[in-house]
């Protein structure tokens, strides 16, 4: 990629930060996601461009550029989310368990609650939800990472007086270089289209 290139998604990741601040729209009472149409990353941009230090259920270091190569789909939760973020990964097992969908699809779950999702809690998380190691990675990272990852996914987070938060329901589907090529908003949403995406980058 050129310095150009790199310099335009870094200047849209900027726009993103500041004008689409987050949003009370989903939750944890079972509240509808709303989609965010205002923070997608620029077309054809990789997010494997992105830099920064995340921090996997086992501990390991690791960066988004780690998990080139495979169709990804990337979902941010948190582990005391009493509602919408078990709901959220139960849909992406449901894509996941598909006889259409190959082996080479990986799962990252990226928690959005800094300070209590630290990688023991997100090993649990694993283990109590059946996420298998060698298909799903939960990341934990500092506010940084994930206020960067929150724009670019165009996944809307804002505190609650609960300790929780507010957030849009968002699983985005990368392909082996890390692009954008599909996005499925909402709870319990028609996984069709997803599936059909993940077919065209995975043929069998």
């Amino acid at each position: 990629m050129t310095i150009c290139s790199r310099t335009l998604f870094a200047s849209a990741l900027a726009v993103a930060l500041t004008c689409c601040a987050p949003a009370p729209d989903a939750c944890c009472d079972g509240t509808p996601a709303a989609a965010d149409p205002l923070a997608d990353p620029p077309p054809g941009e990789s997010l494997f461009l992105l830099e920064h230090a995340f921090t996997d259920q086992a501990g390991r270091d690791r960066r988004l550029r780690d998990f080139a190569g495979h169709p990804t789909l990337v979902a941010m939760i948190f582990t005391n989310c009493a509602y919408a973020c078990p709901v959220l990964v139960k849909d992406v097992q449901e894509v996941v368990a598909k006889p259409e969908v190959g082996d080479d699809l990986h799962v990252l779950l990226v928690s959005m609650d800094v300070a209590r999702d630290d990688p023991g809690t997100l090993r649990r998380f694993a283990d109590d939800h059946g996420l298998a190691a060698h298909r799903y990675t939960l990341l934990h990272g500092d506010q940084d990472a994930v206020d960067v990852l929150a724009a670019v996914l165009g996944v809307r987070i804002a505190p609650v007086a609960d300790g929780g938060f507010s957030h849009s329901n968002r699983i985005t589907l990368l392909d082996e270089e890390g692009v954008v090529r599909h996005r499925l908003d909402g709870l319990g949403a028609d996984a069709e289209p997803l599936l059909e995406a993940i077919q065209r980058l995975s043929p069998r």
